[in-house]
């Protein structure tokens, strides 16, 4: 496994109003006849009716590794301005989705997340502030050291129904504090598509919510809970999607009959099955974590529903008994070890991302369309 170069995916401010934009989505080139644009527009704007988004396009060129890149520049200039009631070219947040024409399909795929967003806006959202500034780090910080896993005494956290959203739960981590526990399994904070949901679901990784705050949110949630003496432990979802999940919806509407990220690799249990048999995959996860890790100074992570990667294994070992074929190795381990720092984790190194307290999970509730 290898880190994704980040540096050339998703939005980045690197000067003042200039934002580049670069997206992997292999498979879906130029010469095919395909074309895709990044529609943005203002927060503030978002729901005037006589504003629209202004829309740019993407230039297609092809990466040595991963295949079928896009990517372009935009300024985000005052003067372009649609409407002079428009907020567009002043700071703040903006909101933006790519659309993708094809000649596969006979209207554009419009509403297209972005996989590598840093940020959120409500639905199929993806977002960026510009100027964003990350929450400076207390000078303990760097001091901590998380409990031995055999001490460790976790509460799970969901922000939302805790106290509403990560500035919220701030407030009450010293209620947590005082009730003797030394760690927090907050439950994801990824990227979902409903407002009422609890996270299985997630359409972006690289981000937290905006239902709960952003980054910098947690960040500063973080350095709370050290200087309380808690652990902080993340709720991750990696082995199924939600439908809108890019690399599922982009895939399933164009009518491909394979997919460079999704597969049945595992059961469809709760959401789309993502294809750990293929490096990409593996490489977009691992730099998942290392991203929570190293922006946001987690602990650790508990790994939603392992046991739907080992009932696929099985399943595969099964076949290959009854075929006459031994099994090949284990593509997924149940395991429980200490959390680590970033510092003491090698980033480049095979094997798992990160040490990690992983265990099945909870039975679902099918009764319940937007929660797990």
């Amino acid at each position: 496994m290898q880190l994704l170069p980040m540096s050339r995916l998703g939005p980045r401010e690197t000067a003042p109003g200039t934002v580049q934009f670069g997206l992997f989505l292999p498979w879906v080139s130029a010469a095919d006849g395909n074309r895709l644009s990044v529609k943005i527009i203002h927060e503030a704007d978002q729901f005037l009716q006589d504003v629209p988004p202004l829309e740019f396009p993407l230039t297609h060129s092809v990466d040595a590794q991963y295949g079928d890149y896009w990517s372009a520049q935009v300024i985000i200039d005052p003067a372009r301005r649609p409407t002079a009631a428009s907020a567009w070219g002043t700071p703040g947040t903006y909101v933006y989705r790519y659309q993708l024409s094809s000649p596969l399909v006979d209207t554009p795929l419009d509403w297209i997340v972005d996989p590598f967003a840093r940020e959120f806006g409500v639905g199929k959202l993806s977002a960026f502030t510009l100027g964003f500034a990350d929450h400076p780090w207390s000078p303990s910080e760097s001091s901590w050291r998380t409990p031995p896993l055999s001490r460790l005494i976790v509460y799970e956290l969901m922000p939302h129904e805790f106290h509403g959203n990560l500035p919220g739960a701030i407030a009450r981590l010293p209620y947590l504090a005082d009730l003797g526990v030394n760690g927090v399994e907050v439950m994801p904070l990824s990227n979902v598509e409903a407002t009422l949901n609890w996270g299985f679901e997630p359409i972006g990784y690289f981000g937290v919510d905006e239902r709960f705050g952003n980054r910098a949110d947690f960040q500063r949630f973080v350095d709370e809970a050290r200087r309380l003496g808690l652990a902080v432990i993340l709720d991750v979802v990696y082995g199924h999607t939600g439908a809108h999940f890019p690399y599922e919806y982009v895939y399933a509407r164009l009518g491909y009959h394979e997919n460079p990220f999704m597969g049945a690799f595992s059961k469809n249990m709760f959401g789309p099955s993502t294809d750990w048999r293929r490096p990409f995959v593996r490489d977009y996860f691992f730099t998942v974590n290392h991203f929570w890790l190293d922006a946001c100074h987690v602990d650790g992570f508990r790994y939603d529903c392992v046991h739907q990667h080992d009932r696929a294994e099985r399943d595969a070992a099964c076949r290959a008994r009854r075929g006459g074929r031994r099994s090949g190795p284990a593509l997924w381990t149940r395991h429980v070890a200490r959390p680590r720092r970033l510092s003491r984790v090698r980033a480049a190194q095979p094997g798992p991302s990160t040490a990690c307290a992983a265990r099945t999970c909870r039975a679902g509730s099918p009764g319940r369309r937007h929660a797990r």
